[in-house]
């Protein structure tokens, strides 16, 4: 990962008026320090200068100028795809940042329906902290109900109700950062008008 390596990597392609793409990328494995599994089923594109013609905010669809055919090149990336759920909020947040001003529930549920560009950050915006942390471990193949505690012997009853308030405690809480995050998104934008001027 050294500048050097980098730069002789790139080389070939300084001056390429293709569309370059990675080779593959390392996912992170949230469970296991430098463990990772390589994937190439997600593209990264980028470009030599002057040879971008389109390239969406996340850098899967890109064309370039011309006609040249597309060039695999030996850049690979590390995807940290695992975050907590404050920081994937603000990343989602920050991705749909070119294409809504709205983080409403309407706003976020109109544009997941239309499929918009980054419609899946949109997706996750609309799950409570419960239900993204439910799909992180299922996404690892993970049986999500062998994270839980086992049901004590006072009763599946009082244990259900008990895992069903606390489920309705987190729903709560996470609509309450929503609501608080958008505020601060409004009060943000108000000033950015004040300083910025007429």
């Amino acid at each position: 990962m050294k500048r050097g390596d980098i730069e002789r990597a790139l080389s070939p392609f300084k001056e390429s008026p293709s569309t370059l793409r990675i080779s593959h990328k390392y996912w992170a494995n949230p469970l296991h320090r430098n463990r990772y599994q390589i994937s190439t089923h997600s593209a990264k594109s980028f470009f030599a200068k002057g040879s971008c013609k389109f390239l969406d905010h996340g850098y899967h669809n890109a064309k370039a100028q011309g006609d040249a055919p597309d060039l695999t090149t030996p850049i690979v990336y590390y995807e940290f795809h695992y975050k907590t759920y404050l920081l994937h909020r603000i990343n989602s947040t920050a991705k749909l940042s070119p294409y809504l001003s709205d983080y409403s529930r309407r706003s976020l549920r109109y544009f997941v329906q239309r499929k918009y560009h980054n419609h899946h950050c949109a997706e996750d915006l609309l799950l409570s902290k419960y239900e993204y942390l439910s799909n992180e471990v299922r996404r690892l193949g993970v049986n999500e109900k062998r994270l839980f505690e086992r049901v004590p012997p006072s009763g599946i009853r009082v244990w259900m109700a008990w895992l069903k308030l606390r489920r309705s405690i987190s729903n709560l809480l996470a609509a309450l950062e929503e609501r608080w995050e958008n505020g601060r998104h409004v009060v943000q934008r108000i000033l950015r008008g004040l300083i910025s001027g007429p």
